[in-house]
C-alpha cells in the first residue's frame, strides 16, 4: 500500500500545473510546455486546466501568445480550492464504508479519521504562493526557479 491518502491523478496534475504557472508570473504557460514538464498527457492536462478556469483559479488566453495564467494572485489561491475545483466538494472524515451510521455502533476509526481530517483541512489552507519557490530563494548555485512543496510534517 503506497499510502493511506490517495489523491487522484487529476488533482495531482492540477496542483502541480498551478504551481508551475504561479512560478512564472507575468507570462502564460502553454499546455504542451506544461505537459512536457509534468510528463503527463496533454489531453488530460487540458481537461484539468478547463476545470480550473471554470472555477476561476486559472485564466486562458487564445492566440500565438496565449496559454494559461493564474486568474487571481498566488497569495489568494488556497490548495483546497484547487482540489475542490477538480474533485468537487468532499467531506473529510466521512465513513470509509460510505454509511450514515457505522454498522459497528461506535466507529473504531472515528477518532483517527477526525484527526486525519483536521490535519488535512489545515494543509488545504496553504496558499499557492507558500508552495512555490520564489526566484530569490536560490542558494547561489545556478538552478531553475520553480515550484516545490514546503517541507511539511507528515500526516501519518
Amino acid at each position: 500500500m503506497p499510502g493511506i491518502l490517495n489523491i487522484s491523478e487529476a488533482s495531482a496534475i492540477g496542483v502541480h500545473a498551478m504551481m508551475l504557472i504561479a512560478g512564472r508570473p507575468g507570462r502564460s504557460s502553454t499546455v504542451p510546455d506544461l505537459a512536457a514538464e509534468l510528463k503527463v498527457s496533454a489531453a488530460h492536462l487540458q481537461k484539468v486546466l478547463q476545470r480550473l478556469v471554470h472555477a476561476g483559479l486559472a485564466a486562458s488566453t487564445r492566440g500565438p501568445k496565449g496559454g494559461y495564467a493564474l486568474a487571481r494572485s498566488a497569495e489568494s489561491i488556497r490548495l483546497g480550492e484547487v482540489f475542490q475545483a477538480i474533485e468537487g466538494a468532499r467531506s473529510l472524515g466521512a465513513c470509509l464504508l460510505d454509511k450514515d451510521r457505522c454498522c459497528m455502533g461506535t466507529c473504531a476509526l472515528g477518532d483517527m479519521l477526525h484527526s486525519v481530517s483536521k490535519a488535512m483541512a489545515e494543509q488545504m489552507r496553504a496558499r499557492l504562493s507558500d508552495l512555490v519557490r520564489a526566484p530569490a530563494e536560490t542558494d547561489g548555485r545556478s538552478r531553475k526557479p520553480g515550484p516545490r512543496f514546503a517541507k511539511r510534517r507528515a500526516l501519518i
